[in-house]
């Protein structure tokens, strides 16, 4: 059975925090153990209610949810949900604030209480997951993201073979591992599309924060973008992402559609469009995150001829979608977040699908 939440609020908004109240504390398996309205407030609490995790806005008086972050993260390693409006600038606050130790994201709506009480299941699913999957100390956190193959040299890696394609999906946890693999990929990698679970705006911080680590081109997706060898498309936050085919090569198209496992943009979605190009020549991976987003379309891919794969349990930060989609035979293998890149290597070298 699973545990009682005991969720921390840390806002500067009465408001905010009232409505996540109210949101979270009718459901059995949360409780609200105390609400903060700056970090000072925080740091005084954590000691005596002793929360499973913390929402945490970054904008606030007195400390900065980044800093805090910092401490926190030394003396009390607590998984934490960042909720904060999401502009230009706060989603490079964000960004780092993943890089800090925070685990997830999620977007304030604009429009006050009833936009919030749409995010209902959403925020329940984050912080039932987060506050049960515990949490590396920093330490650990830091030797882990450290644990990087050698960069491998672009002539190492075989030219791929005409029309192949990379798709990736992620949720929570998938920046930092999408950071991993993506700094150990050559310039002359395949066309790559992405769906990871992200809020609006976040999307194109997330894109431009990889650009500059790869010499690859990251760039969050446009409608009719087309897919080029060493290029990286990343799906916009609230839309999903298709991939097409024409006689130039593939090229996506966004909508917002309904969501997919109450996600925009969804994997499934992206998974599944790829079985109507060429699924023969495609490679796809199912990293890090809660939920079963992908796991069928994934299982789709590999039925018609793709070569797919998943996390490692052990390298994951919420072993959910890679489970769910290694439950349904979607995954060829499942592999560690630091030999990914090398399997992928593997994989463009050896191009023949492993029958399920």
């Amino acid at each position: 059975m699973t545990r009682t939440v005991k969720v921390l609020l840390c806002d500067d908004s009465g408001f905010v925090r009232t409505a996540l109240r109210q949101i979270l504390e009718p459901d059995p398996g949360i409780h609200i153990v105390g609400e903060a309205s700056d970090p000072y407030e925080a740091k005084d609490l954590i000691p005596k209610v002793k929360p499973d995790m913390i929402i945490l806005d970054l904008e606030m008086p007195r400390m900065d949810g980044l800093t805090f972050l910092k401490v926190l993260m030394k003396k009390w390693p607590l998984p934490v949900l960042v909720f904060s409006s999401l502009s230009t600038r706060s989603s490079d606050l964000a960004y780092k604030a993943l890089q800090l130790g925070a685990m997830d994201v999620l977007a304030k709506p604009t429009s006050g209480g009833s936009a919030l009480a749409h995010l209902e299941p959403k925020i329940k699913q984050i912080v039932k997951t987060l506050g049960n999957v515990g949490m590396r100390t920093n330490q650990q956190r830091e030797e882990l993201l450290k644990r990087r193959l050698t960069s491998i040299p672009d002539r190492d890696w075989p030219e791929p073979a005409s029309d192949t394609v990379c798709l990736l999906g992620a949720s929570t946890g998938g920046t930092e591992a999408l950071r991993s693999i993506i700094s150990h990929l050559p310039v002359n990698f395949p066309p790559t599309c992405i769906a990871q679970h992200i809020p609006p705006v976040f999307s194109h911080a997330f894109a431009k924060h990889l650009n500059e680590i790869t010499p690859l081109t990251v760039k969050e997706a446009q409608h009719g973008d087309r897919c080029d060898q060493g290029t990286i498309l990343i799906a916009p936050g609230d839309h999903h992402m298709i991939l097409r085919q024409d006689r130039r090569g593939y090229y996506v198209s966004l909508n917002q559609a309904a969501p997919v496992w109450h996600q925009r943009p969804a994997v499934e979605v992206l998974f599944r469009s790829a079985t109507r190009c060429q699924p023969a020549k495609t490679i796809a991976g199912i990293l890090t995150g809660m939920g079963s987003d992908g796991g069928h379309g994934l299982k789709q891919l590999r039925d018609a001829g793709a070569r797919t794969f998943g996390q490692s349990k052990d390298s994951c930060v919420v072993y959910g979608m890679p489970r769910v989609a290694e439950e349904l035979g979607a995954c060829e293998n499942m592999v560690d977040l630091e030999d990914i890149p090398i399997y992928l290597q593997r994989l463009l070298a050896h191009p023949v699908s492993v029958p399920a």
